[in-house]
């Protein structure tokens, strides 16, 4: 008898109570594929030439690779308290985050309890 990981599509959204519950698979840890370096790439050509810069210019390439970069570090406190919101535990945060427990909390426990307290409305658009 061999084992094999589940699929996504096999399983009924209905029955998850919570997301932090949703089956195990490989995509929802972090890891460089073939995808997430074509998304890349294409978001960063895209603010290139939003921005006005031509997309064989190295140096606007770094300015936007760097914007986006601090994009996604803003909004990442948002999302772990949007995640302790659905009952993900700090285990499963930490895996989401490619990093350990106690660094997970380290760096957002204090963030998520004060947004839960005064229900802080979140900066950034979805």
């Amino acid at each position: 008898m061999t084992a094999s990981l589940p699929e996504p599509d096999d399983h009924d959204p209905d029955d998850w109570e919570s997301p932090a519950q949703l089956p195990h698979v490989h995509g929802w840890i972090p890891f460089t594929d073939a995808a997430s370096r074509t998304i890349l790439e294409a978001a960063v050509l895209d603010l290139v030439t939003h921005r006005g810069g031509r997309d064989d210019d190295a140096g606007v390439a770094i300015s936007v690779l760097v914007s986006l970069l601090a994009e996604g570090e803003c909004w990442l406190p948002e999302l772990v308290a949007d995640a302790r919101d659905q009952s993900y535990s700090w285990d499963l945060i930490a895996e989401r985050l490619g990093t350990t427990i106690s660094t997970a909390r380290h760096r957002y426990a204090a963030y998520a309890i004060w947004r839960g307290q005064y229900q802080a409305t979140p900066s950034r658009s979805r």
